[in-house]
């Protein structure tokens, strides 16, 4: 199999809607249906990367400002049916990239729940700087504890 990353255009955002909605029943992904969409993909959005899997979008991942030389990593979903195939750590790379040629810190926010996610972030190196309740939850749910992280 074949992967490769690429800048998101404009016509990847239906196949990443209905990747989206299969994390959300999976994984609850994003946390409110209602995100399952693709205004949420764009919102704040200030570049954004698709994972291509044998020519086929499988995977997104974004950057949004979280301050001065801050980027915050958003929007950070692999398809459940191609994972195991490094995906998500490719977008990642990309987003490292990104990050060291234009001189800014890396952070991301994650459900404390995300047991997966956070192995995945703690193998690559992010060292996590603190917790907090979100401001924001599922309509029948408690607020979420959300870790955040910091790549050195």
């Amino acid at each position: 199999m074949t992967s490769r990353v690429r800048a998101r255009r404009d016509d990847d955002l239906g196949p990443l809607v209905a990747i989206l909605g299969r994390t959300h029943r999976l994984d609850a992904y994003p946390v409110r249906a209602a995100r399952v969409d693709a205004a949420w993909l764009v919102e704040h959005v200030l570049v954004a990367w698709v994972v291509e899997l044998d020519g086929f979008v499988a995977g997104h991942v974004a950057l949004q400002d979280g301050g001065v030389d801050v980027l915050e990593v958003v929007r950070l979903f692999v398809d459940p049916d191609a994972r195991g195939h490094g995906l998500g750590g490719a977008l990642l790379d990309v987003v490292d990239g990104h990050a060291r040629q234009v001189g800014a810190t890396l952070t991301l926010d994650v459900v404390d729940d995300d047991r997966a996610a956070i192995a995945l972030y703690e193998r690559r190196g992010w060292r996590r700087t603190g917790s907090r309740t979100a401001d924001w939850s599922a309509p029948d749910a408690a607020p979420p504890v959300v870790l955040t992280y910091v790549l050195p």
